[in-house]
């Protein structure tokens, strides 16, 4: 199984801070969006938003990283210091 994890916004609009799902061996980044969308439609608007980053093994990585079973993955909003 497969750790997600959202944080900020995302997690508020999600409804939660993290999940576990069920991937085949390898899969990239945009088909892990597209599955957790498939699996409930109301996260379409948030998880397609063009700013969403997204982190495996706490490294900031593109759509098309592949991720393995093993990975922690995370989404987030770009976060501002200050």
């Amino acid at each position: 199984m497969l750790k997600v994890q959202f944080f900020a916004r995302l997690k508020d609009q999600l409804g939660t801070a993290n999940i576990e799902v069920e991937i085949p061996a390898s899969i990239s980044v945009v088909d892990l969006k597209a599955q957790l969308i498939a699996n409930n439609n109301t996260w379409q608007k948030p998880l397609s938003a063009d700013n969403i980053l997204c982190a495996v093994n706490h490294e900031v990585v593109s759509e098309q990283h592949i991720i393995k079973s093993s990975d922690e993955v995370a989404f987030f909003p770009p976060v501002t210091g200050g």
